[in-house]
């Protein structure tokens, strides 16, 4: 058989095939690369970190005082707080992503510095004749004795993995049941789809359900269908309010720059020029054009006024009409959250797809309003559709990425732009980069562009709430990239590259594939490379953030909700973050035994991703919308998948290398792990509902997972071992309130559940008119006093200016730690 050339210090192997193999040069290159960019970016951060507090400090705007986190001017180590202070301060779905990323970073290392000390010798003198990285690999062990090392190392692993699957589980019922617990209106509403035309009444549904809670039904809202030519009033009420604050703040910003210049407000003299005071004034009230260009000038706010007090009259006269039809979906408020619960566990109809989708502690925020009276099998064909098209995206991308990765190939490179062939001879270590780096940038660009899709996908399919479909698009996603990076490179590398030996040598067939799988975890090495050096830092940099956010400021921070919507801290998306690190555990645990050289990636990825998590959660992330660390137990469950394939990788190689007795002592270890998965989906009941001796003031913690003695939890697992953290309620799932501002005061009020349950779109009629406070004379007072007017609908408390004022030079500001009164505003 003829030997293969290879390209830029690619290795041969044993029968003189080009082998998959990333030379130590291109390791070396790609190495230094990554990690030279990641220290640099870590030290563009912490030199910029305190002149730009509003990318790298955002969430300090929303924090209550109380809630702050430690101060970081004596060093960036402040960071590391107790367990208790992280689930008080940053909430549940915040500590459970810190929880999951420091879990995983123990285990990993815990798998990692055994594998490497014990299984790196072995696979080095292994006398297979393998070269490059692959010498470092399973594949180089030619004597089957020494595979029992392998499998001794891999119970070992599994066992491990399978008592952090547990600890995970245990820690997500411990949040879940925390957060269920809690006693605000979300938590005691009950979500019900489906529900039939002529049930559709207060009296009907509450009968049903009190036949069940016993008198437990504290309220029925079923909202109405709202009709378009209602929307677009709706719209038109908001679009008003929006112009209005802009026309005020204008206002007031040029009154603060005017008296700046020489006119106080407070000066006793003031009084002598007080009507030269308001002829300047009233000159800097803005104006513009009705119609535009064209038309003439009239006074804005007096204009805006009058629009917003016309559609606010148009809104409460459709409001008020009856006969509306009502749509499928009721919300039933409880007096207690565990009949909310104990309700969503009944069955109500003898059909079962009439209200058999139940859904307890729905927050208003969440729900998808658009597919609150879509019907059921209207949902069913179009979720059809959406996994239709699921499926062929797979696919779709799976060629995409095997055809980039081929045509990203040096060799490849150099066929189709013959010009780089002499530059990249020149200057060899450009090819070495070229090689190391371009493949799994382009894959990872390529799968960034998945998830904004599958969240489409899942609303179109019907899903009722914004963290339903979180968790749709995590489970997806995982497998999405399961697929297609895992999947497709273990194909590529472990068959497609060895088809010309097969072909010459297909009695060696078995051989061969023993072989060439574990040296697929080259393009594995490279990949955690980038993900694991590059991505931990970028996400720490936030460059987008810092370049064009001070721009957009300044571009529409213009009034106070502008401002806060300008100043709102980014939100933490678990889904696409938690099935990337799922991935990465799947790559750790199939190549801790074939190439374990991967795993000094691994846990320098989750390492890295746990001290990220730990500054941004505290600093600057939000949870949108919390679950109770509910994604935990299905970041569980993906571990699962690890060890499976882990296992499946090792039994097929033990068979295809005709080592019999290994393989078959490898199918006990699997029917331990399915046992082991069979107990962990008993779990799936608890994280859905409320266990009653929880309500009982009895100790759920200790789930009766696998557990090992203290002392050894305490060893392995010292973060998450015996954990007693009280309960910590962040400020994402306070009490939904409403904030009124009369007589320089500030009145709190709960909201009720009628205004909360319903449709955006339907309108609000005490819709406030957020605008700064102006300390000139009574220029705030007055132009109040101007919005509300003659109008019987508008009231003096929709004009508010709650925590907004202006500086010196006119610009609007908002205080701090106000976040959660402001959002209602």
């Amino acid at each position: 058989m003829s030997n293969t050339s290879t390209t830029a210090g690619n290795g041969t192997n044993s029968a003189g095939a080009t082998a998959p193999d990333l030379s130590f040069g291109n390791f070396q290159a790609a190495l230094g690369f990554n990690g030279i960019l990641s220290i640099i970016v870590v030290l563009a951060f912490v030199l910029v970190r305190r002149h730009f507090p509003s990318t790298y400090a955002s969430r300090l705007f929303m924090v209550p005082k109380k809630l702050l986190p430690p101060d970081l001017t004596a060093g960036l180590l402040k960071i590391f707080v107790s367990d208790a202070d992280l689930l008080e301060k940053c909430g549940h779905d915040a500590f459970a992503a810190i929880f999951y990323s420091k879990t995983l970073a123990i285990l990993f290392t815990a798998i990692g510095v055994p594998a490497l000390i014990i299984l790196l010798p072995i696979n080095a003198t292994g006398g297979n004749g393998l070269a490059g990285l692959n010498l470092l690999g399973m594949g180089n062990v030619a004597d089957e004795r020494k595979l029992w090392a392998h499998f001794l190392f891999a119970v070992y692993a599994i066992a491990l993995t399978l008592y952090a699957i547990f600890r995970i589980i245990n820690e997500s019922v411990r949040l879940r049941v925390l957060y269920q617990r809690g006693v605000d209106l979300a938590q005691r509403t009950l979500m019900v789809r489906d529900v039939p035309e002529d049930w559709r009444d207060e009296k009907t549904i509450t009968d049903i359900f009190n036949r069940i809670t016993a008198d437990g039904v504290e309220d029925v809202i079923i909202p109405a269908v709202v009709p378009r030519s209602h929307a677009h009033v709706s719209k038109a009420h908001l679009v008003a309010r929006n112009k209005l604050e802009a026309a005020v703040s204008v206002y007031f910003s040029r009154i603060a720059r005017q008296f700046k210049q020489g006119s106080d407000p407070n000066d006793e003299s003031a009084s002598s020029n007080h009507t030269s005071t308001e002829d300047s004034s009233a000159k800097l009230r803005p104006s513009h054009k009705v119609p535009m260009i064209t038309g003439s000038k009239v006074d804005s706010i007096t204009e805006h006024a009058k629009q917003f007090q016309e559609t606010q009259k148009k809104l409460a006269a459709l409001q008020a009409k009856e006969g509306l039809a009502r749509v499928s979906t009721v919300f039933v408020v409880f007096r207690e959250p565990f009949q909310a619960h104990l309700v969503s566990r009944s069955i109500v109809h003898s059909t079962p797809w009439v209200m058999g989708h139940k859904l307890p502690g729905v927050y208003p925020e969440d729900i998808i309003w658009s597919n609150a009276n879509v019907t059921y099998f209207n949902r069913e064909w179009r979720f059809l559709m959406t996994q239709l098209i699921i499926f062929a995206m797979i696919i779709f991308w799976g060629a995409i990425v095997a055809l980039v990765l081929t045509l990203t190939e040096l060799g490849r490179l150099q066929e189709m732009l013959p010009f780089l062939r002499s530059y990249l001879e020149m200057y060899p270590q450009i090819a070495k980069l070229v090689s190391g780096i371009l493949p799994p940038v382009i894959v990872s660009v390529l799968l960034s562009l998945v998830p904004p899709i599958l969240r489409a996908l899942s609303a179109f399919g019907g899903s009722p709430l914004q963290s339903f479909t979180e968790q749709q698009v995590l489970s997806t996603y995982f497998g999405f990239q399961l697929i297609n990076v895992f999947a497709v490179n273990i194909v590529g590398a472990s068959i497609l590259t060895s088809f010309n030996e097969i072909k010459d040598k297909p009695s060696s067939v078995l051989n061969i594939l023993a072989k060439s799988i574990p040296q697929s975890a080259n393009f594995f090495i490279q990949f955690l490379l980038v993900r694991g050096l590059t991505a931990p830092s970028l996400e720490l940099i936030q460059a987008s953030r810092l370049i064009v956010g001070p721009i957009m400021m300044w571009l529409t921070g213009k009034t106070p909700r502008s401002m806060f919507v300008a100043r709102t801290p980014p939100a933490f998306m678990y889904a696409e973050s938690v099935a990337g690190h799922g991935l990465t555990v799947t790559i750790g645990l199939v190549y801790c035994i074939l190439s374990p050289i991967v795993l000094v990636f691994v846990v320098a990825y989750f390492w890295l991703y746990t001290t990220v998590y730990t500054y941004m959660m505290q600093y600057v992330y939000r949870t949108k919308r919390s679950t109770g660390g509910k994604f935990l137990f299905t970041a569980a469950n993906h571990m699962f998948v690890g060890v499976f394939l882990m296992e499946f990788m090792i039994f097929a190689i033990f068979i295809l290398s005709q080592n019999i007795p290994i393989a078959i002592l490898m199918i006990l270890v699997v029917a331990v792990t399915l046992w082991s998965y069979s107990q962990a989906k008993r779990f799936m009941g608890i994280i859905e509902t409320i266990p009653v001796a929880s309500l009982a003031g009895k100790d759920t913690s200790d789930t009766g997972g696998i557990h090992f003695s203290a002392k050894w939890t305490s060893f392995l697992f010292p973060s998450v071992a015996n954990a007693q953290i009280a309960r910590g309620i962040s400020l994402d799932e306070s009490t939904h309130v409403e904030i009124e501002v009369g007589g320089g005061g500030v009145i709190t009020r709960l909201r009720s559940a009628a205004q909360a349950y319903s449709d955006p779109e339907f309108g609000n009629l005490d819709l406030k008119v957020w605008i700064p406070k102006c300390s000139i004379g009574t220029v705030t007072a007055d132009v109040a006093g101007e919005i509300v007017g003659d109008c019987r609908t508008v009231v003096p408390s929709q004009v508010v200016c709650f925590g907004a004022g202006l500086d010196a030079k006119g610009g609007v500001v908002i205080s701090s730690g106000n976040y959660s009164e402001m959002e209602k505003l």
